[in-house]
């Protein structure tokens, strides 16, 4: 039984570009919602919508992935836990590995706060650089 709502929010296409993303790659999800902050939408317009998705989730909890800390979208969260009834937990800097962690830990036993460190935490494993090795570090068993 899942535990938790999640929702995605950022500026622009922001959560629009995940969506696509996450149903491509893992399938359409009854337990996330997406809330686009458009140019040109009004602070209250943006509110409504959020406050509405969160709404919509049937979940005491409800996770917030949000693109960046203190932006627009971050803060109407924020604000949006102190108004609703509902114990918001509101993270910056989403990337597609805390988006599978969070669904991932959705069926847990965890209390919110653990599944938390989990999703920041696999965010952050989820960070890397390539680097090109030289033929003379690569190793070859052979066939």
């Amino acid at each position: 039984m899942k535990i938790y709502g999640i929702i995605i929010t950022g500026h622009g296409n922001f959560a629009g570009g995940l969506q696509e993303t996450i149903e491509l790659v893992l399938g359409h999800f009854n337990n996330i919602k997406y809330v686009n902050f458009k140019e040109g939408n009004s602070l209250d317009i943006f509110k409504e919508k959020l406050k509405s998705a969160i709404e919509e989730l049937s979940f005491e909890n409800i996770i917030c992935l949000t693109d960046i800390q203190g932006g627009t979208p971050y803060s109407t969260a924020v604000i949006l836990n102190s108004e609703l009834e509902k114990n918001i937990k509101v993270l910056s800097g989403c990337n597609f590995p805390m988006i599978v962690s969070a669904l991932d830990e959705c069926d847990t036993d965890k209390s919110i706060d653990l599944i938390i460190e989990d999703i920041i935490q696999f965010g952050r494993e989820g960070i890397d650089i390539f680097k090109v090795k030289k033929k003379s570090e690569i190793e070859f068993d052979g066939i």
